[in-house]
């Protein structure tokens, strides 16, 4: 009988301890699987909460010319500390743990699917010192955005344009209030007024002309998409010959008479730049 009972227990030892390596195996298997799929632009199933960003979307279009994406030219400034967690236009939110995750995406973008939002707070590294910021918020990321020179529409826009607006339109001012521009003027004291305390960011849709063509734009992606042709379709040389354009709250300057003639002024606009 002892012995009967010895080999029962035998077996049932056998059996618990086969369970309970199973077990571990499919814990270390979930863990696994856990990392593995923590990879770039993975989806991000729990809540999390991003915020449309114009300050992202030209720090962005500022990457893909860093790293020769759609021809565009490099400069650097900052570089972002991963992991960030950014969401497309459809508010999918994916995880990017690398500088070549972010890069992947970036190629893959097209008009109908694009990063629009990011989640705040995160940090960057100054490409100068190496130093590390925190950006809370979406006018912290601006300022960053705006002292790195990034070309934004602002810049487009005072710069010379290869099209003309359709007015009215909308746009959001330094206090994120909606306004209605009804001529170039208008849009470009706005400009000057504001300079350096935000970034013009415009309300969708407005329609530009070119080429005899109107054009409906739709989103940021697609506005710096025009904007960013331009450079190309208007044709400028960079030479340095300043011309001036009086407007409402001062002069405004352009580096030469094409780009002037670019953002719709003519010879009869200009004014003596002193």
């Amino acid at each position: 009988m002892k012995k009967e009972f010895a080999m029962k227990m035998k077996i049932l030892l056998k059996k618990i301890a086969i369970k309970r390596n199973n077990l571990v195996f499919l814990f270390f298997f979930l863990l696994l699987s856990t990392f593995i799929s923590c990879t770039d632009g993975d989806t991000i199933e729990q809540e999390v909460v991003t915020t449309k960003s114009i300050g992202l979307r030209t720090t962005l279009n500022k990457i893909k010319g860093d790293h020769g994406i759609d021809g565009r030219v490099a400069t650097s400034c900052f570089n972002f500390v991963y992991p960030l967690n950014l969401s497309y236009n459809n508010s999918t939110v994916v995880l990017v743990n690398s500088e070549e995750g972010l890069l992947s995406l970036l190629e893959n973008e097209h008009n109908s699917l694009y990063i629009d939002g990011i989640s705040f707070p995160f940090n960057i590294i100054s490409s100068g010192d190496g130093t590390t910021m925190t950006v809370s918020n979406e006018a912290d990321f601006q300022n960053i955005v705006e002292a790195c020179d990034f070309p934004t529409f602002n810049d487009y826009i005072t710069d010379g344009t290869c099209y003309n607006f359709v007015y009215p339109f909308s746009v959001k001012n330094h206090n994120n209030q909606t306004v209605t521009i009804t001529n170039v003027t208008m849009l470009n004291d706005m400009i000057v007024t504001n300079n350096g305390n935000f970034i013009l960011d415009m309300v969708y849709p407005f329609t530009v002309a070119k080429n005899g063509q109107t054009i409906p734009v739709g989103d940021a992606y697609q506005f710096f998409e025009i904007n960013d042709d331009c450079v190309v379709a208007c044709n400028c040389d960079p030479i340095e010959a300043p011309v001036c354009v009086q407007t409402t709250t001062g002069i405004l300057q352009f580096q030469n008479e094409c780009i002037a003639n670019c953002a719709g002024f003519y010879t009869a606009d200009f004014v003596d730049c002193n």
